[in-house]
């Protein structure tokens, strides 16, 4: 009769060839999808070093920025300029804008007379100042001390 064994694979047995070559391509299904994620993440990486990157040079640019601004309003203040001072305000606050330029028009940045106190060097001030960014970057606040004596220092009186 027949010698030949006849079963389908609804039966449950498969052939050891089509073992092999299923087992090949879910080996190399995972290879691919390593490799795909392994290839995200060195974008991933790359972008967020490009990034923090491009946020520190953009940093360092607006350190430099806010110097030369408060170096060109200290210009202008020492010399009374008004055209230097319009140079770097922006006016986005009118009141602001034109109490500045009456200011330096009239000299009195520094004069504190009415509260009874004298600038002492009115006009040497930090070459860097301390200063505090806003989040939004469109703002800075700058710090530095300055000198003054008292009415009873002037006069000679301790």
């Amino acid at each position: 009769m027949n010698d030949f064994d006849w079963e389908t694979e609804e039966e449950g047995k498969l052939s050891p060839h089509l073992l092999k070559s299923t087992a090949a391509h879910r080996r190399g299904r995972v290879v691919a999808v390593a490799a795909i994620l392994i290839m995200l993440l060195v974008a991933a990486v790359a972008v967020t070093w490009r990034l923090k990157n491009q946020a520190e040079i953009q940093a360092k640019q607006v350190e430099v920025d806010i110097i030369s601004a408060y170096r060109i309003w200290k210009e202008a203040v020492s010399q009374s300029d008004r055209e230097l001072l319009n140079s770097i305000i922006v006016g986005e606050d009118p009141r602001w804008t034109a109490t500045q330029r009456q200011l330096i028009e009239t000299g009195l940045i520094f004069e504190r007379q009415g509260f009874g106190l004298d600038a002492i060097a009115p006009y040497s001030l930090p070459e860097n100042p301390v200063y505090e960014l806003q989040d939004n970057w469109r703002s800075a606040e700058l710090f530095f001390t300055h000198e003054y004596r008292t009415g009873t220092e002037m006069l000679g009186a301790d």
